[in-house]
């Protein structure tokens, strides 16, 4: 079943948000659904482009200028070098790192030349973002190298916006790298040369140009630039809509929730985590889809709402058990417990997030093990038990004064401590806490 192109999109494309190539695009695959001679031609075209690709170098350009002209996908376009990326990624799988450039570089012509490498090697990289910013920067390199590679291929202006649109997004993950390691006015400047290049040139494609606004409302968050990470993820929303990307959306929806979440707004985040678990394939992403609930129970409880909270959990708890892993098991004691304080059943609280708290503990999840102290201080207050409230600060001090935090953490902690001592606590100094250690934990590269 075919979908219409809506109104967003034609409004983004007057003001010029939108490539020609992609209106192009969008109204062949509309023809193709509607249409059987359409879909014939088309199919009949693509078939001639995966012949033509592997045995003529000259056809490699006339790929790229049919990909320019929007007669087909950049992956339908190269559907020939499937093969060839995977040689080539394996072989740079191998290297050590110092020798993938200078690898790719001193290859025939006929290796490490597609641009369906290139967006491997960028997916390479942002899969070792949450463990090593810097060799996320040594695959972008990698991919850096093999588009001037691609680009060789192609003569003259056509054929160039996708490879244009690749170095945009090279730019944007080499920034977004940057601001995981905390460097945030390198980062900055790279942000700048992307929208100095994006106003010099035709707009990208309508997904490169929601992955850019994506990751700059990431530095605009860690820059505490609220309303501009919004607006950024707003947009990012409205092209993802437009490419009928479940996943993109997704993700962004679970970006601006946490956004709100963590500034104190746990209702407005609500429908936003909603909107991320109804758009994100289960099947296809169990991970995202299981974020995407499991923040929205959290801020269900947030906002007081127990049926609602006791409900979703209902429907989300076959995603814990599906991915199964040592810190899902956790997490899913954790919200156990959440739930059963909401509802009002202490003596479950306790021992769900009792044993939650041991299980981060032992994995040395330290922010993720003072949330849930917070949580059980909470229960504790409400039963009147200070000296167990006592305990828990006690606990949480040289936990991460050993590690070192972030300064805001470090003195909310601080004042949750010294209110404990003096039996002092309220639920408003352990929510001013749990605050700060979000907005603390925000800025951690993402656990993947």
């Amino acid at each position: 079943m075919t979908s219409h192109i809506q109104l967003d999109f034609l409004a983004a494309a007057e003001v010029g948000e939108i490539p020609e190539r992609e209106l192009r695009r969008y109204r062949r695959r509309h023809l193709d659904d509607c249409c059987a001679g359409c879909h014939l031609r088309t199919t009949v075209f693509e078939d001639f482009l995966y012949a033509a690709i592997t045995k003529d170098p000259a056809a490699r350009a006339r790929c790229y200028a049919s990909v320019a002209e929007g007669s087909v996908a950049l992956a339908e376009a190269f559907a020939a070098d499937r093969a060839e990326v995977e040689r080539d990624l394996a072989a740079l799988r191998s290297a050590t790192p110092s020798g993938r450039v200078r690898n790719i570089r001193r290859a025939s012509s006929r290796r490490f030349r597609s641009p369906l490498l290139v967006e491997a090697l960028i997916e390479e990289g942002r899969g070792r973002l949450g463990y090593d910013g810097r060799d996320t920067l040594g695959w972008l390199a990698a991919a850096r190298a093999v588009l001037t590679r691609a680009e060789a291929e192609v003569h003259g202006r056509s054929g160039h916006a996708p490879l244009g649109d690749l170095r945009l997004r090279i730019r944007a993950h080499e920034a977004n790298a940057l601001r995981v390691l905390g460097d945030l006015p390198a980062a900055e400047r790279a942000f700048g040369e992307l929208r100095r290049s994006l106003a010099a040139a035709e707009a990208p494609a309508v997904a490169v140009s929601a992955e850019l606004a994506s990751l700059e409302a990431s530095l605009r968050y860690d820059q505490r630039r609220l309303l501009e990470a919004e607006a950024l993820l707003d947009r990012a929303a409205r092209f993802y809509r437009c490419a009928e990307d479940g996943t993109g959306l997704a993700k962004v929806l679970v970006q601006r929730g946490s956004i709100l979440y963590i500034g104190g707004q746990p209702e407005r985040a609500i429908p936003c985590y909603e909107a991320a678990a109804a758009s994100v394939d289960a099947q296809a992403d169990p991970a995202l889809a299981l974020d995407a609930h499991h923040n929205w129970i959290l801020c269900l409880c947030a906002a007081g709402l127990a049926a609602a909270a006791q409900a979703t959990l209902g429907q989300a708890r076959a995603l814990y058990h599906r991915l199964g892993d040592p810190t899902t098991r956790t997490q899913l004691r954790w919200i156990e417990g959440k739930v059963a304080a909401v509802l009002g059943d202490d003596e479950a609280a306790l021992a769900e997030l009792g044993a939650a708290r041991d299980g981060y503990i032992a994995r040395e999840l330290q922010f993720d093990a003072a949330l849930v102290s917070l949580d059980l201080a909470e229960v504790h207050l409400r039963r009147g038990e200070t000296a167990e409230v006592k305990r828990l600060a006690e606990e949480m001090v040289p936990a991460f004064a050993e590690r070192g935090v972030d300064r805001e953490a470090e003195r909310a902690v601080a004042i949750f401590y010294k209110a404990a001592i003096a039996e002092a606590v309220t639920l408003e100094i352990i929510a001013g806490t749990r605050a700060a250690l979000l907005r603390a934990g925000s800025l951690r590269p993402p656990r993947t």
